[in-house]
């Protein structure tokens, strides 16, 4: 299976194959087979090429992750998904609005039950400038 997210990223950095092999001290069609089989490379070619695209190396090689380091990243990233709005406890919304530093961020279809909340827009609008971001 083709590595599209390594084309894509070669491609948008201006770079070919010939000029990751010079990088990578690896003959040209290592490289294409990385791009095209969906090969992994080792450790020490992952890291130059995600350093000459400015990309991660999980983001290129989703699979080049231990499992156990997959499951902890996971686990840092989405702390809790909740399957329908009214699963949400109600104290969760004023708490995480209450205790949040940099940014507000609320991932949802239709948001128009929050404005129904009593202190929702009171408690966003008494945040201290230049306080949280809201996306």
């Amino acid at each position: 299976m083709p590595n599209e997210r390594l084309r894509d990223s070669l491609l948008r950095n201006g770079l070919t194959s010939a000029r990751v092999a010079d990088v990578t001290g690896v003959d040209q069609k290592t490289v294409e087979r990385w791009i095209t089989k969906g090969r992994t490379p080792y450790p020490k070619h992952r890291h130059k090429i995600a350093a000459m695209v400015r990309e991660s190396e999980t983001y290129l090689w989703p699979d080049s992750v231990a499992p156990a380091r997959k499951a902890e990243t996971a686990a840092a990233e989405v702390v809790q998904v909740f399957p329908h709005r009214n699963v949400i406890p109600v104290e969760l919304w004023d708490r995480l609005i209450k205790d949040a530093s940099d940014t507000v961020e609320v991932l949802v279809h239709a948001a128009l039950f929050l404005v129904e909340r009593p202190r929702f827009i009171k408690d966003l609008t008494a945040k201290p400038r230049p306080g949280p971001r809201f996306g």
